[in-house]
């Protein structure tokens, strides 16, 4: 989400991981809101789509911390996100 303002750091590259991950794993994007607007506003402010049953809950865990809002939230580096 802080990408949209321009700011980058290991936590946006984390979210995207995140992104893939579920993409991956589901075949659809987190967020599927086709207009821009719509997409900016989902990102900024709604939970991503759920993610199957089928899904390990550990994995669900993974992705749901590095889909954090806020960049604080999210892993502090890919070796972490790595280990869970």
């Amino acid at each position: 989400p802080e990408a949209l303002d321009g700011k980058r750091s290991v936590q946006t590259d984390i979210w995207s991981v995140g992104v893939n991950l579920y993409q991956f794993l589901t075949g659809n994007l987190p967020f599927p809101q086709k207009e821009p607007s719509a997409l900016i506003a989902a990102i900024m402010m709604r939970d991503f789509e759920l993610l199957p049953d089928l899904i390990p809950q550990d994995l669900k865990d993974v992705i749901a911390r590095a889909l954090a809002k806020q960049p604080e939230n999210r892993y502090l580096t890919a070796t972490e996100m790595r280990e869970d």
